[in-house]
C-alpha cells in the first residue's frame, strides 16, 4: 500500500469507519503494517489521532473561546463546532480539514489562551507561565540590554539584533515593531513573537521548544531553521533560507521548505510555497550581521584580513574548476606576500639576474605550500622557509649558498628546525593540537578563546589559499603526478579546501553568537569545526601518499 492511498484512509482508520469507504476486510491490516514500516505515515497517524482526541476533550475550551470575539465570527465557529461534533456523518478526509480549521482559528484569535505547536500537539498539554521564563537581550555594542517580556520592541531608523533565551537570534530591520511573549508546552519554555509590522529575519535553534511568530494574517510554527517575515497591512510573506517552517492563517496552512516562500493576504490560505532568491530577499539581514560581526573580529584582532571573509560570504562555494587561476593568482599576490616573504625577496633576486618567474613556482619548488604549524606565531605564518628550502629553489637556477646570502642576507638567520621548540606542533601533530582544543571548548560550554578563533580564521585561510595553488599545479600538468593519481587527488585537494571555507563559515558562527552561550548551537558548530579538522587531516595524510613535486 502507498503512503498517499494510506494517508486518504488514516481519518477513516482512526475513526472506525473503513468499511464506508471499502468492503476489503484486510484493509485494515494493511495500513496497521504500512504504518509499522512507514516513520512518515506513522506521524500523520499520531498527529491525526492526536487532533481528533484533543478536540473532543477540549470541546468545552473551544466553546469558551468562542465567546470572546464578535457575533459574527463567533456564529462562524460554532458553525465549524457544530460540524466537528457531526463528523462521523461527513467524509474522514473533511472532518479532518474541519478539525484543522477550527484550531487554527482559535490560535490565531484568541492569544491569551494556549498556542498549538508542534511540540503542543506532541505532548496534548499546555501551562501558563510566568513573563521572567523568557529572556530577551538586545545586543548594542558589547552589552547586552535586557528587554521585559511583553514589552513593545520597536526599531525606527536602524537595525536591532535581539537575542531570546540565550539562543535564537532575531534581526529587526528598520521600522518594525514586535513584543516576545512566553510558550510553553509542559516543561519545555519557548516564545511567541507578535510581529506587528516590519521585517524580522532570525536563525532559531531546534531545541524542543515552541517557538511561533504571529502576524495579523497568519502564524509561523519553528522548530529550528533560519527564515524571514515580512508583517505588511495586507499581507505576510514567509521567506525560508534554512529547514522548513509550518506557515498557517485562519484558512489553512503549508510547509515552507528552504529556498521557497510563501504569502498569506486578509482571510486566505497561504499561497502554495514557490521558489525564491533567498540569498538576494535576506541580503538586508545577512549583509548587517556580517558587518557587525566582522566589526568585532577587527576590535580582537588587526592583523586578520576581513576582506576575505566578505569575498567567501558572497562567493558561495569555492569550485576549483571554474576559477581562472591567472585572475586567481594576480588576486592572491598581496595575501602570498605576507605569508612568504622571502620567496617575493627570491623573485626579486632572480630579476636582477634577467630571471623572470612568479611565485607559485617558487613556492612549489621550495615544497613550503604543505607546511601547518600550531600554535599561533608572529604574523600568523602557517609555514616558515628554512636555510635548505630557499638554497633547494635557487639550485634549480644553477646559484649556491653564496648568491643566496648575498642576495638575501636575511636568510644566515633563518633555522633549520624551526619547528623544534615548546608547545610548537607541525604536521600531523598541528591539526590534531586544534582539534583537541576545540574539544576542551566544547566540554567547557562556554565561549571559544577568541585567540582561537582567529588562528582559525587564519589557517582556514590558509589552506584554502595553498591547497589551491597545489591543485592549480596538478591540474595543469605542472607536477610529476602519474596521469591514473591525477583525479583523485584533486578530488581531494578539492574535499580540502570546501573543508577550510566551510570551518570559516563556522567560526564566523561562533563570533556572530552571543558570548558565553552555552547553547545548543554553540556545541553543534563546535563539533562541525571538529568534523572538518578530521576530514582535513585525513586528506593530508592520503595526499602525503604521493610524492608531489615540480
Amino acid at each position: 500500500m502507498k503512503c498517499k492511498k494510506v494517508e486518504y484512509l488514516l481519518p477513516a482508520y482512526i475513526m472506525g469507519n473503513l468499511s464506508e469507504l471499502s468492503e476489503d476486510p484486510n484493509l485494515a491490516n494493511q495500513i496497521e503494517t504500512h504504518l509499522a514500516n512507514c516513520k512518515r505515515c506513522s506521524k500523520d497517524y499520531e498527529e491525526y489521532k492526536f487532533t481528533l482526541d484533543f478536540v473532543e476533550e477540549n470541546r468545552e475550551i473551544f466553546a469558551q473561546a468562542f465567546k470572546n470575539v464578535d457575533e459574527k465570527r463567533a456564529a462562524k465557529r460554532t458553525e465549524r463546532l457544530r460540524r466537528i461534533r457531526l463528523f462521523t456523518k461527513v467524509s474522514a478526509v473533511a472532518a479532518c480539514i474541519l478539525i484543522g480549521i477550527s484550531l487554527f482559528w482559535i490560535i490565531f484569535t484568541n492569544h491569551s489562551k494556549p498556542q498549538i505547536t508542534p511540540e503542543n500537539l506532541a505532548s496534548g498539554q499546555f501551562v501558563s507561565v510566568s513573563a521572567s521564563t523568557v529572556k530577551i537581550e538586545e545586543v548594542s555594542g558589547g552589552n547586552n540590554l535586557s528587554i521585559s517580556s511583553g514589552q513593545e520592541i520597536a526599531s525606527t531608523n536602524q537595525l536591532k539584533t535581539l537575542i531570546i533565551n540565550d539562543k535564537h537570534r532575531l534581526i529587526m530591520n528598520e521600522n518594525t515593531t514586535l513584543s516576545i511573549k512566553p510558550l510553553t508546552s509542559n516543561e519545555h519554555i519557548g516564545c511567541v513573537v507578535n510581529l506587528a509590522s516590519g521585517q524580522i529575519y532570525a536563525h532559531v535553534e531546534h531545541d524542543g521548544n515552541p517557538f511561533v511568530v504571529e502576524s495579523a494574517h497568519g502564524q509561523a510554527v519553528i522548530t529550528g531553521t533560519t527564515f524571514d517575515i515580512i508583517a505588511m497591512d495586507t499581507s505576510t510573506t514567509l521567506i525560508v533560507a534554512e529547514g522548513s517552517v509550518q506557515f498557517a492563517s485562519q484558512i489553512g496552512s503549508v510547509e515552507v521548505s528552504a529556498g521557497y516562500k510563501s504569502e498569506i493576504t486578509a482571510k486566505s490560505a497561504p499561497k502554495e510555497p514557490s521558489l525564491c532568491d533567498t540569498a538576494k530577499l535576506t541580503a538586508w539581514a545577512t549583509g548587517y550581521e556580517l558587518k557587525t560581526t566582522i566589526a568585532k573580529i577587527e576590535a580582537i584582532s588587526d592583523s586578520f584580513d576581513v576582506s576575505d571573509l566578505w569575498f567567501t560570504a558572497n562567493s558561495g562555494p569555492l569550485d576549483l574548476e571554474k576559477i581562472d587561476f591567472e585572475q586567481w593568482i594576480e588576486q592572491k599576490r598581496d595575501w602570498f606576500t605576507k605569508e612568504f616573504p622571502l620567496i617575493f625577496q627570491l623573485k626579486e633576486a632572480l630579476v636582477q639576474e634577467d630571471i623572470e618567474t612568479d611565485y607559485p613556482e617558487l613556492l612549489f619548488t621550495s615544497d613550503s605550500l604543505w607546511q601547518f604549524r600550531y600554535p599561533q606565531t608572529s604574523n600568523n605564518q602557517f609555514t616558515v622557509l628554512t636555510y635548505d628550502s630557499l638554497l633547494r629553489v635557487a639550485s634549480e637556477y644553477d646559484f649556491d649558498r653564496n648568491w643566496l646570502i648575498k642576495n638575501i642576507p636575511s636568510i644566515k638567520s633563518l633555522d633549520n628546525n624551526p619547528s623544534e621548540g615548546k608547545g610548537i606542533f607541525t604536521g600531523r601533530e598541528a591539526f590534531q593540537t586544534l582539534i583537541e582544543k576545540f574539544e576542551q571548548a566544547r566540554k567547557s560550554q562556554n565561549s571559544v578563546d577568541s585567540n582561537l578563533l582567529i588562528y582559525s580564521l587564519h589557517a582556514s585561510t590558509y589552506l584554502t589559499n595553498t591547497r589551491t595553488l597545489i591543485w592549480f599545479y596538478i591540474a595543469n600538468e605542472q607536477t610529476n603526478i602519474e596521469s591514473e593519481n591525477k583525479a583523485d587527488l584533486l578530488a581531494l585537494l578539492q574535499n580540502e579546501v570546501n573543508e577550510a571555507e566551510n570551518i570559516k563559515e563556522y567560526i564566523f558562527r561562533l563570533f556572530t553568537i552571543s558570548e558565553n552561550c552555552p547553547c545548543e548551537e554553540f556545541n553543534v558548530l563546535i563539533d562541525k569545526v571538529i568534523e572538518s579538522l578530521s576530514e582535513i587531516m585525513d586528506v593530508e595524510e592520503r595526499v602525503s601518499e604521493n610524492e608531489i613535486s615540480k
